[in-house]
């Protein structure tokens, strides 16, 4: 997968660049890898019906959506597990601390400094599109939402931060580890990912239909669901079937 020459659509406002992305496709006016990067988006979508807050000119958002009909949709949370690390990777090199928090949240210590909605369209047994929308905190300082934990690259590190140099340098990595996973070779996500969850091997608070319960995270299946050991037994959660208590 060749990212270089990828086209780039730069509009200067929208509720959400997924949707945009979306619109281009369902018109049938993109067959072909393509991005939607923004420096204002009004109405920026999270998981399920969470919203995701953006100060306007200080943070990274855009999506970028791909067409990988070859791939397997099975291994569709693979795609999950490549961007999530992509940009990890970026951070690692600007502060410390840095983990994934299942399924796809980037966190720096316990506050969350990135998200990533991925929406994929499966057609009969094809994986026909994906839509990955990524959410970076770079350089806004105050949040408003009523978001749990915000944190900015600039809150924590007192720098102020080119988001196109961060879009390029993710968008490197995103495309090296696409190019793995696409032609065979999962093991290193696999490994790495896990590797790098957040609260990996820890005994953690979980919160089940408002039940709080312990356990240690072992790790994700290849379908991407969380395995929790509770010391009787060990568990397969879904995303949103609990809660981490942090």
């Amino acid at each position: 997968m060749n990212f270089r020459q990828i086209k780039i659509y730069r509009p200067e406002q929208t509720n959400s660049t997924n949707s945009f992305a979306s619109n281009l496709i369902n018109e049938g006016k993109e067959k072909t890898e393509f991005v939607v990067i923004t420096k204002r988006q009004d109405k920026g979508k999270g998981q399920n019906t969470n919203k995701w807050e953006s100060e306007p000119d200080k943070n990274l958002t855009f999506s970028l959506a791909i067409f990988p009909e070859q791939f397997p949709p099975q291994k569709q949370f693979l795609i999950s597990k490549a961007v999530s690390l992509s940009i990890l990777e970026v951070l690692i090199n600007e502060i410390m601390g840095v983990s994934i928090k299942w399924p796809n949240d980037i966190y720096i210590g316990d506050k969350k400094v990135a998200g990533i909605l991925i929406e994929n369209t499966i057609k009969g047994s094809v994986l026909s599109h994906s839509i990955i929308g990524i959410g970076l905190n770079v350089n806004q300082e105050i949040f408003i939402s009523d978001a749990p934990n915000p944190v900015s690259l600039r809150m924590l590190t007192g720098k102020n931060y080119d988001t196109e140099v961060l879009f390029k340098l993710i968008m490197e990595k995103i495309e090296k580890r696409f190019t793995e996973i696409f032609n065979g070779s999962f093991i290193n996500t696999d490994i790495e990912y896990e590797k790098s969850m957040y609260l990996i091997g820890k005994e953690s608070r979980f919160l089940e239909n408002g039940i709080e319960f312990s356990g240690v995270i072992e790790g994700v299946n290849d379908y991407g669901q969380l395995k929790i050991n509770t010391g009787k037994l060990i568990r397969v959660f879904n995303f949103n079937e609990i809660k981490f208590i942090i």
